[in-house]
């Protein structure tokens, strides 16, 4: 008795596109509610805790420097991401969707020139 194997072709799978990449990082109702929790504001403040924190970040960049005001931004940002990346907690994404909206307050339109061209605004 003689047997015989056939390969069978089987097609590679698509790659996944990026809504696709996104939602298993977190069903899209975690990430809405994270972001709706960082700029909506909150009752009797009138402002959210993300517009709070870059205000935050953008008055430590006028008083100290623009390295200061990038590293309070940026250090909440990559701490909320890792968390993120290991938890998927809805509570992660509420601190990443603020820390978002916290490096608003550290971007200034001058810093691209500056990193591009070295002249500074003074």
């Amino acid at each position: 008795m003689r047997l015989t194997y056939e390969p069978l072709y089987i097609e590679p799978e698509p790659d996944p596109s990026l809504w696709d990449r996104v939602r298993t990082f977190a069903p899209a109702w975690k990430i809405a509610a994270a972001l709706a929790g960082a700029v909506v504001p909150i009752p009797g403040v009138g402002y959210s805790l993300g517009s709070v924190w870059a205000y935050t970040v953008g008055e430590a960049r006028a008083e100290w420097g623009a390295a200061y005001g990038y590293g309070l931004a940026l250090v909440p940002l990559l701490l909320a991401g890792r968390a993120v990346s290991r938890t998927h907690s809805t509570r992660a994404l509420f601190a990443l969707a603020v820390a978002l909206v916290g490096v608003t307050g550290a971007v200034h339109l001058f810093d691209p020139v500056t990193a591009l061209t070295g002249v500074h605004p003074r």
